[in-house]
């Protein structure tokens, strides 16, 4: 599931394409609309609808998705490594369009898999290899940078460690991007997993971070859970081994940042068996009030998957979990918490969606989480100013926090689904409403009191006498803007 710039929500059926959920015009997605989305054809003779992939939501009006660790034949789901990136337009007549792929000199990588990504502050994607399955490259622990502007990519410094399979990437406010390394294997003078590093944009080099002071990656599978940036400015590292990790950035781009000991995942009653909770693949989310939402579940022997699926708050004030009941509930022996999304809405509710391929839940759920956020952790607006967009009008704002503290969404490397860019509401005297669409904003987090922009388009012309918009990002709103009559 991807937030689009305008609103709606762009929803994959592994079987069968993609899907649009567009919100009423009061902004409510229980009664909205569902459109069909032209799906990609033509990878190996299947229908490229992957599952398990590199994806972002771009300023340009545009979505980029690369790789796939699974396709979606139904009698044969198995890995198959996807090489093909795509490029979906959303107000293209062709939507779809193929990318060439990364290379390290000159060698064209020859499968991405379930890649981490992470959409950088100057506009570039920044990809990892994934050498799961050892397909050749000279350089596993490569790294590469795309940019949607002329499609190109280009090569940049190789990670510290062997590769970047199974990892969560985190983009802090320096514009930097965090990770803990995952992989097992390690080559001479290369580090070695539970290792952690940082990517620094502006001089195109991987540094070495302070190490996690727990065992946050499973040894046996290599697998870590989710991270996310908080409203503190710190980083919340959930582990596969139901251990999990508080990271503080450093003061510096260059310089280590620091780590504490986070608090344990909890454990529950399973057949009269206490039984630890881990995040063996799993989805997060931020809620609007900075608690965060779980989905978490006890590992299956030493298997990569946690099953059944629990659903946890973690409440970053007072260190504690409280479990959250009445959501869905999964026994099919296939139900890992890998297959769960999570999608923080506009409306600051939670959109869940389940599905695998094996034992599809075809409903979508919609959790309302307790409490309000902070008021300093709202975009504000400065100003909105009339521009030209192409051929139509559009308009300008000005203002702080435009893009949220956090990515606010995070998996690792299986579900790119950021939500850290603008989503503006808007309201004429005549009370019509809706959303916009939002372009051209910096893809950044935790921009405090810095001056940044963003563009918007509107569905269909307002009346002359003005309109009033809200700035939306992660769920949080700004107050009112009345933009003046033009």
């Amino acid at each position: 599931m991807l937030l689009l710039p305008d609103g709606s929500v762009m929803v994959q059926n592994v079987y069968a394409g993609w899907h649009r959920l567009t919100p009423d015009a009061a902004g409510n997605y229980t009664d909205g609309t569902w459109t069909g989305v032209s799906s990609r054809e033509g990878f190996n003779g299947t229908v490229a609808n992957r599952l398990f992939y590199a994806s972002a939501v771009l300023p340009s009006d545009q979505v980029f998705f690369s790789g796939g660790e699974y396709n979606n034949n139904p009698n044969n789901f198995s890995p198959v490594e996807q090489t093909n990136t795509d490029m979906f337009s959303l107000n293209a007549a062709i939507p779809w369009a193929t990318l060439n792929l990364p290379t390290y000199n000159s060698q064209a990588w020859p499968g991405i898999g379930d890649s981490p990504c992470k959409l950088l502050p100057n506009g570039d994607i920044l990809l990892g290899y994934n050498d799961t399955n050892n397909n050749g490259l000279v350089a596993p622990n490569a790294t590469a940078e795309f940019n949607p502007s002329t499609s190109a990519w280009t090569q940049t410094a190789s990670k510290l460690n062997f590769s970047s399979t199974e990892e969560s990437w985190v983009l802090l406010p320096d514009g930097t991007v965090l990770t803990v390394n995952c992989d097992g294997r390690q080559n001479t003078g290369q580090q070695a997993q539970n290792t952690a590093e940082k990517y620094i944009p502006s001089l195109n080099e991987w540094i070495a971070d302070a190490t996690p002071p727990v065992q946050l990656v499973d040894p046996n599978t290599d697998e870590i859970g989710p991270a996310l940036l908080l409203p503190n400015g710190k980083v919340f590292y959930v582990g596969a081994t139901g251990n999990t990790a508080i990271y503080t950035p450093a003061s510096s781009p260059t310089a280590q940042g620091s780590w504490a000991t986070g608090p344990k995942l909890p454990s529950v009653l399973i057949n009269g068996v206490q039984t630890q909770l881990t995040a063996e693949d799993a989805p997060a989310c931020l809620e609007p009030s900075g608690k965060v939402l779980l989905s978490i579940g006890p590992q299956v022997g030493t298997a990569n998957q946690s099953l059944p699926e629990y659903f946890y708050e973690y409440d970053p004030t007072a260190q504690t979990y409280t479990q959250i009941t009445g959501g869905p509930s999964y026994s099919n022996p296939f139900d890992y918490t890998a297959y769960g999304r999570f999608l923080v809405l506009p409306n600051g509710q939670i959109l869940f969606a389940y599905g695998n391929g094996e034992g599809n839940d075809p409903n979508l759920y919609f959790y309302t989480p307790a409490g309000s956020p902070n008021s300093a952790w709202a975009p504000t607006v400065q100003s909105v100013t009339k521009i030209t967009i192409g051929d139509q009008t559009g308009y300008k704002i000005t203002g702080t926090q435009l893009t949220g503290l956090s990515e606010a969404v995070a998996y690792g490397d299986e579900a790119s689904q950021s939500t850290n860019y603008p989503i503006v509401y808007f309201k004429d005297i005549d009370n019509e409403e809706g959303y916009a669409t939002t372009l051209d904003w910096t893809p950044a987090v935790a921009t405090g009191s810095s001056t940044v922009t963003a563009e918007f388009t509107l569905p269909f012309n307002l009346k002359t006498n003005g309109f009033t918009i809200y700035v939306i990002a992660n769920g949080i709103s700004s107050n009112a803007f009345q933009v003046s009559p033009h």
